[in-house]
């Protein structure tokens, strides 16, 4: 080998780089540091929308719990659309936290939050507002060949116990994908989406259990763990409609992150213990 050649090479033979070692490590250090913080996050949203639920009067309303617009901005910004860019502002998925309902919300991109119907489609004139519509499985946002499918999440007041009869949450969810399948829907580029039949709809009510709630789906499956309800359709559309509670939710999200925390060395007390 010439000199030349030889500088390329470590004297040892097949040891790396030291520079590209300490370079790696310093980037695993970042990355790790990153997932903790991200971890630490998580369990402050959590314990933060327990406190809401627990302590946070409303005196504005008949109620002593908290109004679901404040748990709702919480979890996902409210009047925000990135389905198109339209009229309200657009927000980076990691302004969300859509994971508590269900992870595999995480990272969802194309969503729609406190916006009306007349703001998302052409077709529609409705001024009913959607608390979250996910259109990220929707087929032409991503490339594949399974149906397309929406999820919406309707948020409830904690500890309501009554409700106008189009707040049922069979007739207001069939109301809504009605409504989305009428048209008028673009994606980011402004393609037209299109809603048939064969799209699925995944609807998640958060509501407590109580009161009329509960007389309207009395009649309802109970999930696996006996605390939700489930409404699937014979006819009208895919899919189906959740029902599950504030505390539920909550406990929910917390079991599938417990491990994290345990690995964090955040599992013990509450981080607004002392409020």
């Amino acid at each position: 080998l010439s000199a030349a050649g030889s500088r390329n090479h470590h004297p040892n033979g097949n040891q790396p780089d030291h520079a590209l070692t300490i370079t790696l490590d310093q980037s695993d250090r970042a990355a790790q540091r990153s997932l903790a913080e991200y971890i630490v996050r998580r369990k402050v949203v959590l314990d933060f929308i327990e406190i809401l639920l627990e302590k946070v009067q409303d005196d504005t309303r008949d109620s002593s719990y908290q109004r679901e617009d404040i748990l709702h901005s919480f979890i996902c910004p409210l009047r925000v659309k990135t389905i198109d860019g339209g009229g309200s502002k657009v927000e980076p998925a990691a302004s969300h936290d859509l994971w508590i309902v269900d992870e595999r919300l995480t990272f969802a991109q194309y969503f729609s939050s406190d916006v009306e119907f007349r703001k998302l489609s052409e077709a529609v004139e409705s001024d009913e507002r959607p608390d979250v519509l996910i259109f990220d499985y929707v087929h032409g946002l991503r490339q594949t060949e399974e149906p397309s499918k929406v999820l919406l999440v309707e948020f409830k007041r904690p500890g309501r116990t009554s409700y106008t009869d189009d707040e049922n949450p069979q007739f207001q969810v069939e109301r809504y994908v009605k409504q989305l399948q009428s048209g008028g829907l673009s994606d980011v580029r402004g393609r037209p989406i299109s809603l048939d039949q064969n799209t699925i709809f995944y609807c998640y009510i958060v509501a407590d259990i109580v009161g009329k709630m509960d007389t309207w789906t009395y009649s309802w499956q109970r999930t696996a763990d006996g605390r939700g309800r489930i409404y699937r359709p014979n006819n009208g559309f895919h899919g189906s409609i959740e029902l599950l509670g504030w505390d539920q939710l909550i406990s929910d999200a917390r079991a599938r992150n417990q491990a994290f925390f345990d690995k964090a060395g955040i599992s013990g007390e509450s981080f607004f213990s002392s409020l």
